[in-house]
């Protein structure tokens, strides 16, 4: 019997995303988003480009929690734009494709 590797393309993932408070805290705001594992040669081209463009090629959907994710690109759009999203999604992205443990 041949080796097959088992491949998964997408999942929706945990993230957190560390939002600064007064007095020098951080509050998670935990949600889930359906990453795309991008192909190696895919994912150093859009690094190269930046984690905005990485990360809008990897996000297919998010939502509050597992069950509400769905494609809002809207939604995806403003994450990108904001240093602390763009973080924990990183973050997540990068614990999806190496397989590391979900941490929430």
């Amino acid at each position: 019997m041949a080796f097959k590797i088992k491949k998964v393309t997408t999942a929706v993932w945990p993230v957190a995303a560390p939002i600064p408070q007064d007095g020098g805290t951080i509050e998670d705001h935990h949600f889930f988003v359906r990453f795309n594992r991008l192909a190696q040669a895919k994912f150093d081209e859009l690094s190269a480009q930046g984690d905005q463009a990485l990360l809008g090629a990897a996000i297919a959907g998010v939502g509050e929690n597992e069950d509400s994710v769905k494609a809002d690109k809207k939604a995806t759009t403003e994450m990108l734009a904001e240093a602390n999203y763009r973080a924990g999604l990183y973050s997540a992205y990068l614990d999806f494709i190496v397989g590391n443990k979900a941490k929430n």
